[in-house]
């Protein structure tokens, strides 16, 4: 790819009298890699001159200041043996109506998107590269003859806009053993096919080799016959269909289980078809893997199916272009439930007045059990939350007796046995009194409201002189602070 020097091309003639300026609407090649001719508001490009064999082709290019949509593809403008370049992909712009005559002849393309845009396809167009996937869009009306000749394809579908097959148009697809076997037409019978002839003939004609393949057709679709053109055609029928769904039986709605829901689609002779297109609609409380669905080469695809809620749902499938769905019914039930055990059910039997308090209940089971008190009333200040926390500050003194349960709407409910809180009165601060005055040289204090380490309980040592000795004791209760408040004591 180029689109790192495309900057660096500001102007080039590259055509008589014609002068083409690069702009960033080149995503892919420089802008020397194509010859143009311009036509009012549209482009044709008339010539590959790069020689990259990954080419995508430019939507829009540039020209003197204005900007011209590229609608065209001119004949010859990527056949291999004129450019000397036999192209291995090409992204087509979804600004393309018309791909020209021997456009991408002789190339080794293995697959195709034609995009939306294009109502014309010319003889000769794709021919003779390698091609096992063509993906047409939905407004292509003309295939004109040979365009796909001489490929690799083994299946097609054929959009409902396509009114004109022209003669060998899909003719001589074959790889080894395998050949063109099944075209799917998701609408009516082309205006313009060419028949069947006998396959033996020096020049055979048919928009299909020999007998062709079994062409398919949805029902409601005009113009065709068991017999359409010499060709065999057989109606894709939802009636000769259907859904299977697996496991048979009802499927937890746990979000994660899943049930799998399976189309199989027959023709009217109740052979299965394959590359047909199923469609689902998926009812509100359902996930979906995937809202559609193509058939494999054994005729069925599958999607897969969650919900997080029980009950009966109703989806169906509709195959291809049929109007008709086909209906089924999946069950998702209620997960099972467990009990409530309860695994942590011992809170502190002791609080403080005006200190914090916290504990946490747990219990197993499922759906996750809910805590509530069961009877009894709990200390004032404290509360009890859903998830099982028990915390507060105690308001009062004194105990209190209370179970709790946990419950989950699965009997029986886990209950404690009896609990009992009892709320203690915060420590009084401490206070100091001399119990006796004692002369220079020592004396004895008494501390009253805390239990004092020996190494306190006497104040030793001597007094150089009479005087006063102050003290402040502080004290810790749990996760209380208290602090005396100083005195000065007299000593002689």
């Amino acid at each position: 790819m180029h689109l790192a020097r495309l900057s660096a091309v500001s102007a080039m003639l590259i055509a008589a009298g014609t002068l083409f300026v690069p702009g960033p609407s080149f995503a892919a090649n420089l802008i020397t890699d194509f010859t143009y001719t311009i036509s009012g508001s549209t482009a044709t490009i008339t010539a590959y001159t790069g020689s990259d064999t990954d080419v995508d082709i430019p939507a829009v290019i540039s020209s003197s200041g204005s900007d011209y949509t590229v609608t065209a593809i001119a004949t010859d403008a990527f056949r291999g043996n004129v450019t000397g370049v036999y192209l291995t992909s090409v992204t087509i712009p979804d600004s393309v109506v018309s791909i020209g005559n021997n456009s991408f002849r002789g190339g080794y393309l293995t697959s195709v998107i034609i995009p939306d845009s294009v109502a014309t396809i010319g003889t000769f167009a794709f021919y003779n590269n390698l091609l096992q996937s063509v993906t047409f869009g939905d407004s292509v009306t003309t295939l004109g003859n040979n365009s796909f000749k001489g490929n690799y394809l083994t299946s097609l579908t054929i959009p409902a806009s396509v009114t004109s097959i022209g003669n060998s148009t899909f003719a001589d697809n074959q790889t080894g053993s395998n050949t063109l076997t099944s075209v799917i037409f998701e609408g009516n019978a082309p205006a313009a096919l060419t028949a069947a002839s006998d396959p033996t003939a020096v020049n055979p004609t048919g928009s299909f080799s020999g007998a062709g393949p079994i062409l398919y057709y949805y029902a409601g679709a005009t113009g065709f016959s068991a017999v359409f053109k010499g060709y065999t055609a057989r109606e894709i029928s939802a009636a000769e269909s259907d859904l299977t769904v697996t496991p048979v039986g009802p499927t937890i709605a746990d979000g994660s289980a899943t049930i799998t829901v399976t189309a199989t689609v027959r023709d009217d002779i109740s052979a299965t078809v394959a590359r047909v297109p199923v469609t689902f609609t998926i009812p509100t409380g359902v996930t979906a893997s995937a809202v559609t669905c193509t058939t494999g080469t054994d005729g069925t695809c599958a999607i897969t199916l969650t919900s997080g809620t029980a009950g009966d749902y109703a989806i169906a499938g509709k195959v291809g272009s049929d109007a008709t769905s086909l209906p089924r019914t999946v069950t998702f039930t209620a997960v099972p439930g467990v009990a409530p055990t309860l695994t942590a059910a011992a809170p502190p039997a002791t609080a403080t007045l005006g200190d914090t308090y916290s504990y946490t209940f747990t219990a197993s089971g499922t759906p996750t059990p809910a805590f509530a008190i069961a009877s009894g009333t709990l200390p004032p200040g404290l509360t009890l939350t859903g998830a099982g926390v028990l915390s507060g500050t105690p308001t009062a003194t004194g105990p209190n007796t209370f179970t709790v349960a946990a419950s989950n709407a699965v009997a029986p409910d886990a209950i404690t046995n009896a609990l009992t809180i009892t709320v203690a009165p915060a420590p009084a601060a401490p206070t100091l009194t001399p119990a006796a005055v004692g002369a220079v040289g020592g004396g004895l204090l008494a501390f009253t409201g805390v239990t004092l380490v020996p190494v306190l309980a006497t104040l030793g040592g001597a007094l150089v002189a009479a005087g006063l000795i102050a003290l402040q004791i502080t004290t810790k209760r749990k996760h209380r602070t208290r602090r005396g408040l100083g005195r000065s004591y007299p000593l002689a």
